[in-house]
């Protein structure tokens, strides 16, 4: 059975006056803002969408709408990634190699790219073994935030 997040929206003004709250029942999600508006708690685990890539590619156009985690598969190919789709601002991805088999590479600002990347490093980043990658996207390219 799926668990569902109950969501209550709050006036601004409960908000800003630091008396924000949510409450749980069952599995819902409980939240709260402490009384000094400083601080936002969540109790319950957090889910996070994932995708699989197996495809050697280059793929230009990976899906990430909703997603939150791509685990790379490098146990057959040696997959690259050149840029997305459907990633929205302020969307963080991880992108995990769950291989070792074969390398794993992130194009930096591919022309062809949708969505594209900008690594750290201002070039094509590839990892050997295990490893991965964090962006976080602007709604137009993403941005590597560490690896």
């Amino acid at each position: 059975m799926k668990k569902k997040i109950l969501l209550w929206i709050l006036p601004a003004l409960l908000i800003s006056s630091g008396l924000a709250f949510a409450s749980y029942l069952g599995d819902f999600l409980r939240a709260g803002i402490d009384p000094q508006g400083t601080s936002l708690s969540l109790n319950k685990a957090m889910n996070y969408n994932t995708s699989t890539i197996t495809v050697a590619g280059p793929t230009d156009d990976l899906d990430v709408s909703g997603v939150n985690v791509v685990k790379i598969d490098t146990s057959s190919n040696a997959p690259t990634i050149g840029g997305v789709t459907g990633s929205v601002d302020g969307q963080v991805i991880q992108f995990v190699i769950t291989d070792s088999t074969a390398n794993a590479t992130i194009e930096h600002s591919e022309s062809t790219g949708n969505q594209d990347f900008y690594t750290n490093s201002g070039s094509d980043d590839t990892l050997t073994g295990y490893g991965g990658w964090t962006f976080v996207s602007d709604g137009s390219n993403l941005y590597e935030a560490a690896n």
